[in-house]
C-alpha cells in the first residue's frame, strides 16, 4: 500500500469516528431510532411484515438484513417475517428503472407492513423520490 493510501486511513476512521459520535450525542436522532424499533417491534408482534428495500449496496444490505430477521440473528427466536424486496430479480428487470421497488412493495404490503428504503445515497434527489 502507498504511503498516501495509509496516510489517509486514519483520516477516515476519525471521520467514522466523528460521525457515530455526533449521533450519540444527538437526541433527537436517538429518539427517531427508538421510534422506528418501537413501530417495527409492534407490527411484527401484529404478524405484520417487514418490507426491505434498496439500490446498490444497500440492496444488499436489504437482504442480509431480511435473512437476519428470519434466522436467529443475535439469540435463539423465532423467525420474524422479513421480505428483501430485491431479491426478484425477473420482477426488476421487467420492472426497469420505473421504480425499483414500488410495485414489489405495494403488491406484497398489507395495512401496517413496516416499509423500509435503505440508501447510501444520503439525500439525492433519486432518493427522495422513490423512498
Amino acid at each position: 500500500m502507498s504511503g498516501a493510501a495509509m496516510d489517509a486511513i486514519p483520516g477516515y476512521l476519525a471521520q467514522s469516528r466523528d460521525i457515530v459520535q455526533a449521533a450519540i450525542d444527538d437526541p433527537a436522532f436517538c429518539r427517531t431510532i427508538h421510534d422506528i424499533a418501537e413501530v417495527t417491534t409492534k407490527a411484527l408482534r401484529n404478524g405484520k411484515k417487514l418490507l426491505l428495500a434498496g439500490n446498490s449496496g444497500s440492496a444488499a444490505d436489504a437482504q442480509r438484513l431480511a435473512g437476519e430477521m428470519l434466522s436467529r440473528l443475535n439469540y435463539d427466536r423465532a423467525p420474524a417475517a422479513a421480505i428483501a424486496l430485491t431479491t426478484d430479480t425477473s420482477v426488476l428487470t421487467a420492472i426497469g428503472r420505473f421504480s425499483a421497488t414500488a410495485v414489489p412493495e405495494t403488491s406484497r404490503s398489507r395495512d401496517r407492513d413496516q416499509y423500509v428504503r435503505q440508501t447510501s445515497c444520503g439525500r439525492s434527489a433519486r432518493s427522495a423520490r422513490e423512498g
